[in-house]
């Protein structure tokens, strides 16, 4: 079966309801997908069943479109297994370290939910977002501690991280007080994700970046609290939603 699909795809990111006809298709890992030509704005696929599992060729083709779409994105996310990362700190700037990490996987069963102990103060702004005082964090372990017992969690997966700058520049820098440096991560920014999917622009050539309590609303799943494991476990719930929003529009 051979069908040619006009997506429109502002920026590079597709609309989800123009995939509704090929989505159970590529959830079976039954379909080719070739990208062959372009015009401003549109992008032409050409779509076709293949019998039995996907060829080396499909799935590098199928990772290609994921690139081009949130929803598919989310998709190749969750078939690679990947974990999902959230922590909180004691604000921001060069001058603060993490306090709180949680590391969760795609089936929601929790790795990692430790607070962290930090010679960092505590910024007002900070401690008003999650509520966590330096008193909770005494007697806890380090980031290096932390980072020791769990290195292989962190390196032997996808990571998808709710603002993946922020929390990769985090643990960077928390882990490099101990002189540990941070090796090369496999994260992947769910915020820049999902802000494509809403398709937001800031009048430009970016999409305007969107909250996690935005994409919970948008969902309707419950917010994170804030707190490290609650946060993971939302963003999680975000990244399956827009797994599936191939049958919503945004």
């Amino acid at each position: 079966m051979n069908a040619e699909y006009r997506v429109k795809t502002p920026l590079g990111f597709g609309t989800t309801a123009a995939l509704l006809p090929i989505a159970s298709e590529i959830a079976r890992g039954r379909i080719g997908i070739i990208l062959d030509g372009c015009t401003t704005g549109i992008r032409y696929f050409d779509v076709s069943e293949v019998d039995g599992l996907p060829t080396v060729e499909n799935i590098q083709r199928l990772q290609a479109m994921s690139h081009e779409n949130p929803c598919l994105w989310a998709v190749e996310r969750l078939r690679n297994g990947a974990y999902i990362l959230d922590t909180e700190t004691t604000g921001v700037g060069p001058d603060v370290g993490i306090i709180d990490i949680a590391l969760v996987t795609a089936r929601g069963q929790v790795l990692l939910n430790t607070l962290v102990s930090c010679d960092r103060p505590m910024q007002p702004g900070a401690y008003r977002v999650h509520h966590i005082s330096e008193s909770e964090l005494r007697g806890k372990p380090t980031i290096a501690d932390v980072w020791k017992e769990n290195v292989y969690l962190f390196t032997s997966r996808e990571i998808v991280i709710y603002n993946a700058s922020f929390d990769v520049g985090m643990l960077k820098q928390s882990l490099e007080r101990y002189g540990i440096p941070l090796p090369p991560l496999r994260s992947f920014c769910l915020m820049a994700a999902y802000s494509a999917y809403i398709g937001e622009t800031n009048g430009g050539n970016s999409y305007r970046n969107q909250r996690l309590s935005h994409a919970c609303q948008h969902f309707g799943i419950p917010e994170g609290t804030h707190r490290a494991l609650s946060d993971a476990k939302a963003a999680r719930a975000v990244l399956v939603h827009l797994a599936h929003s191939w049958e919503t529009p945004a």
